[in-house]
């Protein structure tokens, strides 16, 4: 966030090969970050990388909502 309270774009992922449907920040690392895509894939991406970190084929059709488990410690 800038001084003034607006964003600025710092980085362009551009790994998914479909329309992504949803992202989720990480419930206690902020760096971390997931998106599920219409291209049936699971990424976790960290903000301090150009990078996803792990790509997961996760189902056979488009994946339009995922969340982290605000359970889970780590």
């Amino acid at each position: 966030m800038n001084s003034d309270g607006t964003f600025a774009l710092q980085r362009i992922y551009t790994e998914h090969m479909s329309d992504i449907e949803d992202i989720s920040v990480h419930t206690s690392q902020p760096n971390i970050f997931i998106s599920c895509s219409c291209d049936q894939h699971i990424k976790i991406w960290d903000l301090r990388e150009p990078k996803s970190a792990h790509t997961f084929k996760a189902h056979d059709s488009d994946i339009n909502v995922i969340h982290w488990n605000p359970n889970e410690v780590g």
